[in-house]
């Protein structure tokens, strides 16, 4: 018998000591999950702070306040340079990325004066004479431009790039993921 109550008492060891290391896991699993969260709800305390002291430029966290401007402004300065070198425009209305030469915005159908001028980076323009915007018009007071000819008909894509489609009232070729028409604003 003895040697039955040693294994028995092994045996309630073992099972003690995974029962332990299973309870020490789970309790490391929800520490570490608590530590993730402490500096999502740090980086909220100081977006929060930021928010409501943006204009405090008195005190040192006022300074920071200042600094995180700096970044945001170039940041977009930065994304302009990439849709310039993507041959982008962005729309005012609603902010999605459109082709250069849109007359409507894909997203949401503004129309514009005129599409967008592409960015010429080795021309600078004169300082007295710069681009034109694209400068949003109600839609009353333009006349539709002339559309295009149709196109050939469309071919089935070979290869893997975007799936394209035409305009079914003036035959402009368009993305799929587009829902007005970048030249005649036609919902798609």
């Amino acid at each position: 018998m003895p040697i039955l109550d040693k294994i028995t008492k092994a045996t309630q060891d073992v099972v003690r000591g995974a029962k332990d290391m299973t309870d020490t896991a789970r309790q490391n699993s929800l520490i570490a999950e608590e530590e993730k969260r402490i500096p999502n709800l740090y980086m909220q305390i100081g977006k929060l702070y930021y928010e409501t002291h943006e204009a405090d430029q008195e005190s040192q966290l006022g300074m920071l306040c200042l600094a995180i401007k700096a970044a945001n402004e170039r940041i977009a300065g930065y994304n302009e340079e990439i849709r310039k070198i993507k041959g982008a425009a962005r729309c005012p209305s609603c902010g999605a990325e459109m082709p250069i030469d849109s007359f409507f915005c894909g997203s949401c159908g503004m129309k514009f004066e005129m599409a967008p001028v592409p960015h010429a980076p080795d021309i600078p323009a004169p300082p007295e004479a710069p681009l034109p915007a694209a400068v949003p018009v109600a839609p009353e007071v333009m006349q539709q431009p002339e559309p295009p000819p149709p196109p050939p008909e469309p071919v089935q894509p070979v290869s893997t790039e975007a799936v394209k489609r035409f305009c079914p009232s003036c035959g402009t070729q368009t993305d799929e993921s587009v829902v007005f028409c970048k030249s005649c604003g036609t919902k798609q």
